[in-house]
């Protein structure tokens, strides 16, 4: 899923609006379709896209070596996967697999923080079959991850 971080700090954040949102799928890049009129969310979101793609030039722009906005958290995140400066914003099942079994998280999960005990010990580590794991994990995912 393309900003799969993005779209979930969203969801995290819906519940705690005043606002009351109703969920319409939009499909992208309908402007381009000849003979098409576009509905006024349709329109909402090309006039989003144009925008957001300006934005992102401009701090491009301004901070060339800076990390591009994709690489930054939003609030009410929650756990996000990064791999090394990076952050995975969009990860597939294979990126997925690879950064969550690296020795970096492995250490994260192994290791008390906080007055908080370790997930579970270091050497359960070396008893994940991380082939079975992938499997039931990326099942639980949604569709287009």
């Amino acid at each position: 899923m393309e900003s799969f971080d993005m779209v979930r700090a969203l969801w995290a954040l819906l519940p705690s609006s005043n606002i009351t949102f109703t969920v319409e799928h939009i499909d992208g890049h309908m402007d381009g379709i000849s003979g098409h009129a576009l509905t006024f969310m349709e329109q909402l979101n090309v006039r989003m896209d144009t925008l957001s793609k300006t934005y992102r030039k401009t701090i491009a722009h301004h901070n060339p070596t800076g990390p591009p906005p994709t690489h930054l958290c939003f609030e009410n995140e929650g756990w996000s996967p990064w791999q090394g400066p990076l952050k995975l914003s969009s990860p597939n099942k294979h990126a997925l697999l690879e950064a969550i079994s690296t020795p970096v998280i492995l250490k994260y999960w192994t290791t008390a923080r906080h007055n908080s005990p370790a997930r579970f010990p270091p050497e359960a580590t070396q008893h994940i079959h991380w082939k079975m794991s992938n499997g039931r994990l990326m099942k639980a995912l949604p569709a287009g991850m």
